[in-house]
């Protein structure tokens, strides 16, 4: 079971997932809340407490986490970034939406990506998975990459905005 522990990410939206193996059941890493405990049904089925989903584990770390509407989102597995200030210094940059009208600006500052917005919004972008980042009051934020591995975007999710995407400058 502890094989099965780790990070996730969803295939669709980039959205990080984390469960946890802790003594002998599984949890969800978002929180503590009794529906966040994952109870087996099977060697590969586990259920959330309030029932609400059913997650399925299948060979290579794919994850389908199955809703009661009947929705089914699916996952993969990631590991976790711990990049280096050599990884951060690429993802620098302007990135512009003309569909928000938004310009985003990403500064490597050590150890440390911040992103910058106009008037006065500053964050700090903490490392999730590779090339993806969390920041309070942004969301994730996913940098993209063209074939050659050249950063030539980002986007953004946030609550209702899936995909916001961004070109860089």
């Amino acid at each position: 079971m502890q094989a099965r522990a780790g990070l996730y990410r969803n295939v669709a939206t980039g959205a990080p997932l984390e469960i946890l193996f802790e003594k002998t059941a599984f949890r969800l890493g978002s929180g503590t809340s009794p529906a966040n405990v994952l109870v087996p049904r099977s060697e590969d089925r586990f259920e959330s407490s309030d029932a609400t989903r059913e997650y399925r584990f299948a060979a290579g770390g794919a994850l389908s986490v199955v809703a009661d509407d009947g929705t089914t989102d699916a996952y993969e597995r990631v590991r976790r970034a711990t990049p280096t200030p050599a990884d951060l210094k690429p993802l620098a940059g302007s990135y512009a939406s003309d569909e928000a009208e938004v310009v985003l600006r990403v500064a490597a500052e050590g150890d440390a990506l911040t992103v910058a917005r106009r008037p006065d919004f500053k964050a700090t972008l903490r490392p999730v998975y590779p090339d993806a980042f969390s920041a309070q009051g942004l969301g994730l934020v996913r940098f993209r990459r063209n074939a050659r591995g050249i950063v030539v975007g980002l986007s953004v999710t946030l609550d209702r905005v899936w995909d916001l995407r961004f070109v860089r400058r």
